[in-house]
């Protein structure tokens, strides 16, 4: 039971869930490279493209920006109930700067586990620019290192690669977000963050999915957490009646249990896996694995996990 409460309380601490900087595979069937793409900078897909909003995703009106319930499963097959929500506060100003606090407040419980958890997160974006200055979770404060907010649109296959952030207890956030067809006239984005204890162990890899529909309203969440060292993650996700949140980044809850008895057995390349999930499973707990060339976190982008 102890494990279930120590894994659960440093769950998501969901900032990315609507700074929305996230990120997928391209449209195009390309893979994306943290190599191809300069810190701050995004690729642009063709102008012919339709392209969806971001002007919901990058509002910082005070008032509450999105609300769901979650569904969750772990790696130990432990099942959750969840709910989240999304709010901007008032206005503040943080070392002179005017921001507005985004509130990331995530909720949860299992039976099974004997857990009942409630997360929350701020994010300090300027108020003008929607620049993200800071974060604050789990009694961690970062601060980015440069500018960089999500444009106000997007197309199939854009990409970009946002500011890395400086943590007080001296981790480093790495952010990259890329879009991919959903189907349906819908867009996905998904963000992932990598986050590295001082010696450069990936300590946390963060995956964020949403659907946005041509109106640029959010139709579904889904929400990926995994702890390489401590060989542990879960899924959160919320899906409406208007989309699925299915991509090829995230194991569905019984592709993660049939992956939980999956065991390390001497296979290191992409050629040798069955699925994304697979090849997940063999990156985070496995010795010796080729299927992460640009080091994300996101193995096997060619043949899987696009």
């Amino acid at each position: 039971m102890e494990k279930y409460m120590c894994y659960s309380k440093k769950l998501l601490p969901i900032a990315a869930l609507l700074i929305l900087q996230a990120c997928g595979g391209g449209g195009d069937g390309g893979s994306f490279s943290n190599s191809s793409l300069a810190v701050g900078s995004s690729s642009v897909a063709s102008s012919t493209a339709a392209s969806y909003s971001l002007e919901k995703i990058n509002s910082t009106a005070v008032g509450v920006a999105y609300t769901t319930a979650l569904s969750g499963v772990d790696s130990n097959a432990v099942k959750y109930t969840a709910s989240v929500s999304i709010e901007n506060k008032a206005q503040s100003v943080v070392n002179g700067v005017l921001v507005t606090p985004r509130e990331y407040r995530l909720s949860y419980a299992s039976v099974e586990a004997s857990v009942s958890q409630e997360n929350n997160q701020v994010d300090y974006r300027e108020t003008t620019s929607a620049n993200l200055v800071s974060m604050l979770v789990d009694g961690v404060s970062c601060t980015s290192t440069s500018a960089y907010h999500m444009p106000a649109t997007v197309k199939v296959g854009d990409a970009g690669i946002v500011s890395s952030l400086s943590c007080n207890n001296n981790d480093t956030q790495e952010r990259n977000w890329q879009t991919e067809d959903a189907g349906s006239g819908n867009i996905r984005i998904i963000f992932t963050e990598t986050t590295k204890n001082p010696v450069g162990t990936v300590v946390k890899i963060k995956y964020y999915s949403y659907v946005l529909d041509s109106r640029g309203n959010i139709s579904a969440l889904k929400v990926s957490e995994n702890f390489p060292v401590k060989n542990y993650n879960i899924i959160f996700s919320g899906i409406s009646s208007t989309g699925s949140t299915s991509s090829s980044v995230f194991a569905s809850s019984s592709a993660a249990s049939s992956v939980k008895n999956s065991k390390c057995d001497g296979r290191t390349y992409c050629s040798q896996m069955t699925s994304c999930a697979e090849a997940t499973y063999f990156l985070q707990n496995c010795p010796d694995v080729e299927m992460d060339g640009n080091n994300d976190g996101v193995p096997c982008e060619k043949q899987w996990c696009h």
